[in-house]
This record gives structure tokens, sequence and C-alpha cells, in this order.
């Protein structure tokens, strides 16, 4: 069993999560900081009156604690909602967080 697992190759997949924030318009900046420091890739943007909604792809791991981070960040009166959107081949782990 050892060796037909070193012969498969298996690779981690990662859960990706499709991420709609709508955020005040002086905070779009900050969020898609914040996004792209948590691995995740904006979609894109729409304006609604005062507020932006932001649309990104996020790994499910960096949206462990998301919502406690961002209630203390400028963006505390953002709403969230998130789906899943797809699988893909997680990055190597180089050392604990």
């Amino acid at each position: 069993m050892k060796q037909a697992l070193e012969q498969a190759n298996p690779v981690l997949l990662e859960p990706i999560m499709l991420v709609t924030l709508s955020v005040p318009d002086e905070t779009v900046g900050d969020v898609i900081g914040d996004l792209n420091s948590r691995r995740g890739r904006p979609q894109g943007m729409e304006p609604s009156g005062a507020m932006t909604e932001i649309k990104a792809e996020l790994p499910m791991a960096e949206l462990l604690g998301y919502a406690p981070d961002c209630a203390r960040s400028p963006a505390a009166r953002a709403t969230t909602r998130w789906s899943s959107c797809a699988t893909k081949r997680s990055p190597p782990i180089s050392s604990p967080r």
C-alpha cells in the first residue's frame, strides 16, 4: 500500500469559497488588501450606493476567524456571504502559523 501511495503522487486539495462582501466605499482598499493577505483572489467589485460589493475566491482555511477579524477592522460595517466554489491544490506547508 505504501509503495502504491508513493507512486500515485497524491496531492492535498483545499476547498475554495466564493465570498461576497458588502463594505463601505471608504474601506474597499483595506478589505482588498486583507483578502490578498489571506490568499484571496478578488473577482470583481460593484458599487451600490455608499457601499461596494466585492466578490472574491478565498481558501476556506483562510476564512476561519475572518468574522472576528472583520469586526475589529475599519470595515466593521461589512456584511459577508460565502458559498462553496471549487477545490484547488493546496500550497506546500512550509512552517506552522
